[in-house]
Order: structure tokens, then C-alpha cells, then sequence
């Protein structure tokens, strides 16, 4: 029994956490185009975090990121690019440049700060910011 599984035996005795199993079952359908793309995600501190991922052969203008309903997709794909006249003749390509996405679940409140590409790697930063009105607060006693 997989983890995801385990935790869908919980479902029938809860109520108002749809949306924390339907993000557990979404994260056991790989979201990525079915390649691997190589990515790291490091914690800076307690709110704040960076994705990398390597997109050699990409550049930014051929990179789109879109964040939906707490899912932050990364969409690399060469747009009609025509090959210049003088074409190169490849006795080996490793570098693939084949279109791919990748899909990653945000928490609630983890917001997308910037993103840039440097040397094949793209870099996004996320932040939680976590609204005044939610904040915990401390109650004098009178």
C-alpha cells in the first residue's frame, strides 16, 4: 500500500479536507510530461524556497511558468523555431530539447516572487506571505 493510498483510507472520516487528498492523489500522477527533468527544491528558511531545474537548450523567451489554483506549472517548448540556414549536422546530440512541463503543488499562501535563468538552470522563488487577518494574535486579558 502506497502512502497515497494509506492516507485515502482517511477520506470517509473527515470532513472539509477534500482538497488536502485530492493534492495527495494529484501528487502520485508524475506531472511532467512524461520526462525527467532534473530540479532541486531548497529551503531557505521556514517561508521561503527555491525550485531549480535544468533547461539546458532552452531560454527564457522559450520558457512560460503559470500559476493556477495553487499549482505552479512550467511549460519549456520551442515555438516554431526555424533552423538557420547553416545548419549544423549532429554526429551526437545529448542535449535534448524536446518540450516538456512539470507541475508542482503550492501550499496555501506560497506565492512566486521571480524566476530567472542563469547558465541552463532556471531559478524560481517562493514565498509564503501569510495575511495580517490569519496571522496568530495575542489577547490581553483585562
Amino acid at each position: 500500500m502506497t502512502t497515497i493510498e494509506a492516507f485515502g483510507q482517511f477520506r470517509p472520516f473527515t470532513i472539509g479536507f477534500d482538497s488536502i487528498f485530492d493534492k495527495l492523489s494529484e501528487a502520485a500522477v508524475p506531472h511532467n510530461g512524461g520526462i525527467n527533468i532534473p530540479y532541486n527544491i531548497i529551503k531557505r528558511s521556514e517561508d521561503s524556497w527555491f525550485i531549480e531545474m535544468a533547461v539546458a537548450g532552452f531560454n527564457k523567451k522559450n520558457v512560460d511558468i503559470e500559476l493556477k489554483e495553487n499549482n505552479l506549472t512550467i511549460t519549456c517548448s520551442k515555438k516554431n523555431e526555424t533552423p538557420p540556414e547553416d545548419a549544423v549536422e549532429f554526429i551526437h546530440k545529448g542535449i535534448a530539447e524536446r518540450n516538456f512541463y512539470k507541475t508542482f503543488a503550492l501550499a496555501e499562501h506560497v506565492e512566486v516572487k521571480g524566476a530567472e535563468i542563469v547558465d541552463g538552470i532556471l531559478s524560481i522563488e517562493l514565498t509564503r506571505n501569510i495575511p495580517e487577518k490569519e496571522k496568530p494574535k495575542t489577547i490581553k486579558i483585562k
